[in-house]
């Protein structure tokens, strides 16, 4: 099984770092449909980690197969009571 490690950011600094230390690719999140882009490069996901929680949080459901996984930690936007 082929592993891809492929990343977001509101940064495109933080993506190519991100490259440079062996993610195979990214998208910046403040582009518009930055899901749909995430999906050309990576079809869909096995894990997802995710710090945010904001207001994209439901497109991550989406890219995650169904036996996926999703851990969301730090959530430094969005609703933080569960």
């Amino acid at each position: 099984m082929e592993v891809t490690h492929c990343v977001t950011s509101g940064s495109d600094e933080k993506i190519f770092k991100a490259i440079s230390l062996g993610a195979r690719d990214g998208v910046n999140y403040h582009l518009n449909h930055w899901e749909k882009e995430l999906r050309k490069k990576v079809n869909s996901f096995n894990v997802i980690v995710y710090s945010a929680a904001g207001e994209g949080s439901s497109n991550l459901v989406k890219l995650a197969l169904p036996e996926g996984r999703l851990v969301l930690f730090g959530r430094k936007v969005g609703n933080t009571e569960n």
